[in-house]
């Protein structure tokens, strides 16, 4: 036998209960008349009057309760099938109104977090038109709630972030000022969602935007002050150690250590100011062609004169283009990568040059076997004195600086700089110029 569920069981009692109550009153009204017809049409007239009236308190309570009512109400005491239909409608409103319930309150309290950030959130649609906005986008845009619909290019006029809207590239911030407020400093950023519309999140950094000025003009005018006392400090201890040298004297070795310590000072002021020169935008607006296969020649030599025959070098360059650029920066950039490479792979190990064009761009890219950065510290290379071993080097004469260098020199170019290592297994660090930078050359005939 198949056993059924207790509730079904009771609603099939009640059900049987109800229709032995009307088949007695049917057999009742059939005796009277003495009618055996009079039985079966009593009985379906009457179970047809009860099947009505209980579809019709069903109808009654589904029209006031279910479709209008919040909360709902429970079912009238109904019997058999419209019992068992109305519970399961009244346990899935109950369900979908604690369902409807906690995504309103998760709602009231995402809205009222949204209204409350300090940054101006401020949602687009696929035309760019403001659908929503906070009321720091009031504060920091001049925005009022009537704008919706609107463009938001009529409200940020600057031609920065027209052109960053218009090239679709959010995969990077923007940073410009502000079109109410010519002291006030904006990032800008655009996240999509939902296909062709965006969310734009607006932050005052002009605070950190002075922080950081103060920081390079510190940099700068320190470097440049301690660039001439250096120098004359270099100067008489190269005197006294050609001094010590010919009278050999005891203090011969303090002073060659002090020469070498004076020498990576004046390196180390060196680049903060070619960094520093980089950041302010000094000379990138000079630009030129330069041959860059001729270039890699000359650094080619110097790169093995650098290594003193101790590593396998190996430089491979399509001469069919150069690229559009500040010759100075760009060397810079390409010394520093082959010279990092050289002191940071053993003897015997292997470096291999290549500059590549390509559709989508210009390579440049230096590979070596040497000792590798760890995965968590990849991120952090390019940050200024970053060293993975402090140690080794300052042994080795970085001045922790070469890395930055590179990187906002590329960024500066809008080229990015992509790094692949493996811990003592080798690095690849490789420069990836945009096409628009491309410049073909014309072959040469030997």
């Amino acid at each position: 036998m198949i056993a059924l569920p207790s509730s079904f069981r009771q609603l099939l009692l009640k059900e049987l209960r109800s229709l032995s109550g009307l088949g007695i009153l049917a057999l009742f009204f059939g005796v009277l008349f003495q009618s055996v017809w009079g039985v079966l049409g009593g009985f379906l007239l009457f179970a047809l009057l009860w099947e009505g009236w209980q579809f019709f308190r069903f109808v009654r309570w589904v029209q006031q309760s279910v479709l209008f009512s919040r909360p709902v109400s429970p079912p009238p005491n109904l019997y058999g099938g419209w019992e068992m239909v109305a519970m399961g409608l009244y346990r899935q409103r109950r369900a979908e109104q604690v369902q409807l319930q906690r995504l309103q309150g998760e709602n009231q309290r995402l809205k009222a977090a949204l209204l409350a950030h300090p940054d101006a959130l401020i949602a687009l649609s696929a035309k760019d038109k403001i659908e929503w906005l906070n009321p720091a986008a009031e504060r920091l845009l001049g925005l009022k709630p009537e704008d919706k619909g609107k463009p938001i290019e009529a409200f940020i006029r600057s031609p920065e972030f027209i052109d960053y809207l218009r090239q679709r590239d959010f995969s990077r911030p923007l940073q410009t000022y502000s079109s109410i407020n010519a002291h006030q400093v904006l990032d800008i950023q655009m996240v999509p969602y939902q296909g062709n519309h965006a969310l734009l999140v607006v932050r005052d950094i002009t605070e950190l935007h002075k922080i950081s000025e103060v920081r390079r003009d510190f940099v700068a005018n320190a470097s440049h002050e301690l660039r001439t006392p250096l120098t004359v400090l270099t100067g008489y201890l190269e005197l006294m150690a050609d001094q010590a040298q010919a009278e050999a004297t005891p203090w011969r070795q303090p002073l060659e250590e002090m020469q070498s310590q004076a020498k990576r000072m004046q390196n180390i002021i060196e680049d903060l100011l070619t960094l520093s020169s980089i950041e302010n935008g000094g000379a990138v607006e000079e630009m030129e062609v330069i041959d860059v296969p001729n270039l890699l020649l000359q650094l080619e030599k110097e790169v093995k004169q650098l290594s003193d025959g101790k590593h396998h070098i190996q430089f491979e360059v399509d001469s069919s283009c150069g690229l559009y650029g500040h010759s100075g920066l760009i060397r810079s950039v390409m010394t520093n990568l082959l010279s990092n490479a050289v002191r940071y792979t053993p003897a015997g190990g292997r470096i291999q040059v290549r500059w590549q064009c390509r559709e989508a761009g210009v390579i440049f890219e230096v590979s070596d076997t040497g000792e590798g950065i760890p995965r968590e510290a990849i991120a952090r290379v390019t940050e200024r004195f970053y060293r993975v071993d402090t140690a080794r080097s300052r042994e080795k004469g970085g001045t922790g600086l070469g890395l930055s260098i590179v990187k906002h020199t590329l960024e500066k170019y809008e080229a990015q700089l992509e790094i692949e290592s493996q811990y003592r297994l080798g690095s690849t660090f490789r420069c990836v110029f945009p096409k628009k930078l491309s410049y073909p050359l014309k072959p040469t005939n030997d």
